[in-house]
């Protein structure tokens, strides 16, 4: 797990991004004080999220909130972007939306995106993520088959992401070898999985979600470098620094009134829906919407996932202490 707090510690790292940046053109003044607002026409906002991270959450998030919000399009998932650098172009003459980009290889992009975009990434700590991968996969059945087509290989699942995260040599060549050390050959995920006593199966896990391998786009591998990439890339770009927020999924799981409310002023920011004197009118209205969403939904999903360890649906801490 040395990648997240490398990724961390950089100037332009993962992390806790300020929860809503100052929009960055137009000013309205009222009474002689500075309200900020957005620049004038269509703006689009990106929900990103990653496997075992948000998968379910962003799209019922991004569902409710357009809803909420009077001219908001959603435009659900951006299938071409899943696992992929998405070399189509990136537009601002569209209605305003929100969409939901599952794992995108942003930080592999030839063009910048574009500032009519907003992003909210979806992440979580990575023990957590590591204990969530693996609890999930090793069900009997599988939920995804290609833990039984692939086997993990330890190196990046794109060569540019050491170097965009600022990694030397040495540094991932002890990853690669601490990670080929737990790495039986010509075996599947799934034997490794069901194998591998649990301190090893979980900690290969955390590897291979930094790394990711050499796999087709259908295995689910690699989204922890791919977000931390992700993120060192936006934050690169000087109009998306104030344009980003996180929705950190311990926070959902702690405080949920506090994670929605910081989501819900970076999209009432973001559509520009202050009143006239400059007041977050539509926030408090627009949490409880949020909240109200996640609550319904996880309430009849609760006696199924209930009792078990599970992390992203049980917060144990006999899961944790795993």
């Amino acid at each position: 797990l040395g990648l997240w707090s490398v990724a961390r510690a950089a100037p332009v790292g993962i992390a806790r991004l300020p929860p809503i940046g100052p929009p960055l053109v137009a000013e309205r003044r009222t009474g002689g004080t500075v309200a900020p607002t957005l620049p004038l026409g269509n703006h689009r906002v990106a929900f990103l999220h990653y496997h075992k991270t948000g998968h379910d959450l962003s799209p019922l998030l991004a569902k409710r909130a357009s809803r909420f919000l009077d001219g908001v399009q959603f435009s659900g998932r951006v299938s071409e972007n899943k696992r992929s650098a998405f070399s189509h172009p990136l537009n601002c003459h569209s209605a305003k939306d929100i969409q939901v980009w599952t794992a995108p290889d942003i930080a592999l992009r030839t063009s910048p995106v574009p500032s009519c975009y907003f992003v909210v990434q979806f992440i979580r700590d990575p023990s957590d993520w590591a204990i969530s991968y693996y609890d999930y996969h090793r069900q009997v059945p599988t939920p995804e088959v290609w833990v039984k087509r692939h086997q993990p290989n330890c190196s990046f699942a794109q060569q540019q992401y050491p170097e965009a995260l600022g990694l030397d040599a040495e540094t991932v060549h002890q990853l690669m070898t601490a990670c080929t050390a737990l790495v039986s050959p010509g075996k599947s995920y799934w034997w490794h999985l069901n194998t591998l006593p649990e301190a090893e199966g979980l900690r290969l896990m955390a590897y291979m979600n930094i790394l990711g391998g050499q796999c087709d786009d259908d295995a689910a591998a690699g989204d922890l470098g791919r977000a931390a990439a992700n993120v060192v890339a936006l934050k690169s770009q000087d109009t998306m620094r104030h344009r980003m927020a996180n929705v950190w999924m311990d926070e959902v799981l702690t405080d949920l009134d506090g994670a929605m409310r910081e989501l819900a002023a970076f999209l009432v920011n973001a559509f520009d829906r202050r009143d006239d004197e400059g007041s977050d009118a539509h926030g408090p209205t627009l949490v409880q919407q949020l909240r109200a969403a996640l609550v319904d939904a996880e309430t009849t999903r609760f006696e199924a996932k209930a009792g078990g360890a599970h992390i992203t649906s049980s917060n144990s801490t006999a899961a944790k202490d795993r």
